[in-house]
């Protein structure tokens, strides 16, 4: 499953797409925002959008510091970008891992 691009590139269409869809019907966290929580990271800036799935690693009163788990990086956020992380999107496996076990040699012949 690893040695094969195909498959990581429709891992990653799945992920999209469900990413789009969920995207636009999530139950905002606000107030509700707990550290470890699974959400949706909605951020429009400017001409792009970033969808991403994430979870929670630090709250202040209105910045909230998450890591992109598909992705392997950690940004600072508004709570307002943040929605509740949908039941389908638990379901598709993180990217990450297809991407360190099909470009990483170490990993992909462990």
């Amino acid at each position: 499953i690893f040695s094969n691009p195909t498959t990581m590139a429709e891992q990653a269409k799945v992920l999209k797409d469900a990413l789009v869809s969920s995207a636009a019907t999530g139950e905002p966290v606000s107030e509700n925002a707990a550290v470890n929580q699974l959400v949706l990271y909605n951020c429009t800036g400017g001409a792009e959008t970033t969808l991403a799935r994430a979870i929670i690693e630090e709250l202040e009163e209105n910045i909230v510091k998450i890591y992109l788990f598909d992705e392997g990086r950690t940004v600072l956020c508004e709570r307002e970008e943040l929605v509740k992380l949908p039941a389908p999107l638990l379901a598709i496996p993180q990217m990450l891992v297809y991407k360190l076990a099909y470009f990483d040699p170490a990993v992909s012949q462990a």
